[in-house]
């Protein structure tokens, strides 16, 4: 069974809706620092779930033997009410968590030496992008 990816302890146990801001240019997360490594780079914003994330995993795991990093933690609770419940019951409960993605943010990465690049690398990436909601681009 898979691991489901959520927070151990968080502040809060519920959060409000809020918005992917598009006025703002974010850098969080964003910059490249180092040479020698293959990164998957996400190009829209977008709601990105635990599963999700476990699932693009899980396709980079299959074929791959080199590390690689997951840049992106679930740390929003989406909550969901029961159906046919009347209003003013309170809020629903956690149903899954999320992490909101905007464009230029790091998702995953491989570092690799000069003798290691190989095409192998790109095909997992580019699987692991297809389990995906959204855009992304490969750069290395």
């Amino acid at each position: 069974m898979s691991q489901i990816l959520q927070p151990r302890k968080t502040r809060y146990k519920k959060a409000q809706k809020g918005n992917l801001q598009k006025k703002l240019t974010y850098r969080k997360g964003s910059s490249v620092f180092r040479g020698g490594v293959i990164h998957l780079i996400a190009c829209e914003r977008r709601r990105l779930s635990s599963r999700q994330i476990e699932a693009a995993r899980i396709a980079l795991n299959r074929k791959l033997k080199n590390k690689f990093l997951i840049q992106v933690f679930p740390n929003v609770p989406i909550t969901k009410k029961p159906n046919e419940v009347r209003m003013g019951q309170g809020k629903g409960s956690v149903i899954r968590w999320i992490f909101r993605i905007r464009p230029n943010r790091i998702i995953f990465s491989i570092p690799f030496n000069n003798i290691d690049i190989n095409p192998i690398l790109f095909q997992r990436l580019h699987s692991a992008s297809h389990k995906l909601p959204f855009i992304t681009k490969i750069i290395y």
